[in-house]
């Protein structure tokens, strides 16, 4: 799993978005309670325009790491622009 995650980020920075998918998914058949490979796999997903896929990952990391998962969430909307508060 560890060497699939250095192949998955690799591929990552390659801006290989769909090989990255295919890498992190690897990474979590062989590890499925990996957050950070979950994470990683949701950001891939998020590349390749798959929102939806990135959103079900974000759910699987809610529970077991809010930090990261918020990173994710922060990832997934930052299209949204949300303003709150005075001027």
């Amino acid at each position: 799993a560890i060497a699939y995650n250095f192949l998955g980020n690799a591929l990552y920075k390659k801006k290989r978005y769909k090989d990255t998918v295919a890498v992190f998914k690897r990474a979590l058949e062989i590890n499925p309670e990996n957050v950070e490979k979950s994470y990683n796999l949701a950001q891939g997903l998020l590349k390749t325009g798959n929102k939806a896929a990135a959103l079900v990952h974000y759910k699987i990391i809610e529970d077991k790491n809010p930090k990261l998962a918020h990173q994710l969430y922060k990832s997934i909307y930052r299209d949204k622009v949300i303003f709150v508060g005075n001027k």
